[in-house]
C-alpha cells in the first residue's frame, strides 16, 4: 500500500468517527492505536480522541471551541494537538497502520450494504 493511500484512508476514518459512524469495538481498537503513540503526549492524544468521540464511556461531541474552553486553551492549540495526532497516524510504519485499515474497511462494507 502505498503511503499517499494510507493518508487518504486516515483522513477518512477520521471522517468517519467525526461523523460517529464507528461501532464500540472500532472506537475501541481506534482508542487503543491513538494511546500507544509514545511520540504525543497524553493531552495531545485526549483532545484527539475528545474530538474525533473515541472515548467509548463518553457520547458527548465535542467542537474545537468547545475543547478549548474544556482545557482552558485556545482553539488553535487543541487544533494543532489534534493534527498532530492525525499527521501521526497518517504516517505510521507498523502494524498499528493495518488496524486503522480494517476499520476503515469494515466501514465501507458497512455502507455497502
Amino acid at each position: 500500500m502505498l503511503d499517499e493511500d494510507y493518508a487518504n484512508i486516515v483522513h477518512t476514518l477520521l471522517d468517519f468517527a467525526k461523523r460517529n459512524i464507528l461501532d464500540f469495538k472500532q472506537k475501541d481498537n481506534f482508542f487503543k492505536v491513538v494511546m500507544s503513540l509514545k511520540e504525543k503526549t497524553q493531552k495531545q492524544k485526549e483532545r484527539f480522541i475528545m474530538f474525533y468521540n473515541l472515548d467509548k464511556n463518553n457520547n458527548e461531541e465535542y467542537t474545537l471551541s468547545k475543547l478549548a474552553k474544556y482545557n482552558n486553551c485556545t482553539s488553535s492549540a487543541v487544533k494543532f494537538s489534534i493534527t498532530s495526532v492525525a499527521s501521526k497516524l497518517a504516517n505510521l510504519k507498523d502494524d498499528r497502520k493495518y488496524i486503522l485499515v480494517q476499520i476503515y474497511e469494515q466501514c465501507i462494507a458497512k455502507q455497502n450494504n
